[in-house]
């Protein structure tokens, strides 16, 4: 029976006459207050549901339908549902979500099938069942957004069928070190648990444990040591937590590839042990504002994808950074204290990306001794760079290079133009920056490479000290360059090759006030047709 949206209707009639009735929803009903005793004759009924009935106080006392799979029942003012009767063993899915109820009945017990029980956003709910545990069938418990929820029942028995627990949001000081007895969860949700002050030392018990969420639980200030080897775990996140230091034992999660550490202003280390992790992929410590040093890597680790530190308080890289061998990402984003990058970065042959924008005391960057060709991207924006070596060169797939707002940058080494890859160079702002390199075609054995030839983004607004942009005639992305800023430059005139760049569509000259004139533009820089030239200022 769908009776979905009747917003008029304020009670169901005597549902006796219907007793071969498999479904009914109410969904919608949202002047109905009451679901009738009568319900419970409806021995053939396997789904009811009433979603978003806001008015819905009264359930029946005591509900015993035989044939009833799922429940769901939603945002409504319900307080108190049913107790269970003997009879409603085929109960899968129960689903309460957002409901008024302050507790379950202990008769939920009675549910021996029951696979999901969620009760989700019940903001009332200040407690669980204390025989939670012989749900011998219970997969998933959700009990996020329980704001009141204070304590979760011991576990005396093994119970080995619950895959999911979600306590997210809920007001948990603590877990009871029973937890241990759920030897089949897999997931454990405790995200934004903000008085969690502690998690339980028998968590190394969990054996099939797949994921622990701890992200935002700001008064848990430690994690457990972990005695033994535990390799079911992959995902670990203290994100936002009150974390000082993780113990060296954090090696024994033998089967970690996660593990989220951003925002934990209070963590100043990490443990010497981590080199022991030989399937961490990620290591997330973004905004750890305190955390100092980084650890040596003494053993070679293949398994670091990324390595994030951005905002950290990093003064330096131990060479030995050189052992994560397979590193793609290194994060190094607004570590205002970095002084220097490790001569050893050159043997990061995976390395793709090298994030070091924002880091204003970083005046140097190494030479590259040999030939790295796995380096795409390179940002070294906002740092106290002053020029780049020669060998520059040796970054051979290098794709985008972001010297952007660079204020004490004043040379670009001659071999640039070499940078057969390069398609995003930014110059933005390098107000030192008084020359560009000259172009001498760099010579192989089947004569000159050409220049640049993949440049399709290129930035040197703000660079007031350039007195011409002859330069531009050197280059040889003819058929690449869109996209061009010469903006607030003091060149008099533009080379005529520009109408070469057949592909250019942006070309912004806002604030060249010195400029006499504009030649004949490329053919697609045309404002009428869409495109964009922003005009010198008269």
């Amino acid at each position: 029976m769908n009776l979905i949206c009747c917003t008029s209707l304020k009670e169901l009639p005597d549902l006796s006459g219907i007793p071969n009735l498999k479904e009914l929803d109410l969904s919608g009903c949202t002047s109905l207050v009451e679901v009738p005793d009568s319900i419970g004759l409806l021995d053939k009924l396997v789904t009811l549901t009433a979603d978003g009935c806001s008015n819905l106080i009264m359930f029946p006392r005591k509900i015993n339908l035989k044939s009833v799979e799922t429940i769901y029942i939603s945002y409504c003012k319900l307080e108190e549902f049913s107790e269970v009767g003997e009879e409603m063993g085929l109960l899968r899915s129960l689903h309460l979500i957002g409901t008024c109820i302050k507790e379950l009945h202990s008769s939920i017990a009675k549910l021996i099938r029951l696979e999901e029980l969620e009760l989700r956003n019940c903001k009332n709910l200040t407690f669980l069942s204390y025989n939670i545990y012989e749900l011998h069938n219970l997969k998933s418990l959700e009990a996020s957004g329980c704001s009141k929820l204070a304590t979760f029942p011991k576990i005396p028995v093994k119970m080995d069928s619950l895959r999911r627990l979600s306590l997210e949001g809920s007001d948990i000081r603590e877990l009871d070190e029973s937890i241990e007895n759920l030897i089949g969860l897999e997931e454990l949700d405790l995200t934004d648990c903000k008085n969690l002050t502690a998690l339980p030392c028998s968590i190394y018990g969990l054996h099939n444990l797949k994921s622990l969420e701890a992200s935002g639980c700001s008064k848990l200030a430690t994690f457990p040591k972990i005695p033994v080897k535990m390799d079911s775990l992959r995902r670990l996140s203290l994100k936002g937590s009150d974390i000082r230091e993780l113990d060296e034992s954090i090696e024994n999660l033998i089967g970690l590839e996660e593990l989220d550490l951003i925002d934990c202003k209070n963590l100043t280390t990490l443990p010497c042990s981590i080199y022991g992790l030989h399937n961490l992929n990620s290591l997330e410590a973004s905004g750890c504002s305190k955390l100092a040093t980084f650890p040596k890597i003494p053993v070679k680790m293949d398994s670091l994808r990324r390595l994030s530190l951005e905002g950290s308080d990093i003064r330096e890289l131990d060479e030995s950074i050189e052992n994560i061998i397979g590193l793609e990402d290194l994060d190094l984003t607004n570590c205002k204290n970095l002084t220097t990058l490790p001569c050893s970065i050159y043997g990061l042959h995976n390395l793709k990306s090298l994030e070091a924008s924002g880091c204003s005391k970083l005046a140097t960057f190494p030479k590259i001794l040999v030939k790295m060709d796995s380096l795409r991207l390179l940002s070294l924006r906002g740092s106290d760079i002053r020029e780049l070596d020669e060998s520059i060169e040796n970054l051979i797939g290098l794709e985008h290079l972001d010297l952007t707002d660079c204020k004490n940058f004043t040379t670009l080494p001659c071999n640039i133009y070499g940078l057969q890859n390069l398609g995003y160079l930014d110059l933005g702002e390098c107000s030192k920056l008084a020359r560009f390199p000259t172009n001498t075609k760099l010579l192989n054995v089947n004569g000159c490479s050409p220049s640049l030839p993949k440049l399709h983004t290129f930035s040197i607004a703000g660079c007031s000290l350039l007195s011409d942009c002859d330069f531009l005639m050197t280059l040889d992305c003819w058929e690449t360059l869109e996209w061009l800023n010469l903006s607030r430059n003091n060149f008099v005139s533009l080379p005529a090759c520009l109408t070469k760049f057949v592909n250019l569509w942006m070309l912004d000259l806002y604030g060249c006030k010195r400029l006499r004139g504009i030649p004949e533009l490329p053919p697609n820089v045309e404002p009428n047709r869409g495109a964009v030239i922003e005009a010198a200022s008269p």
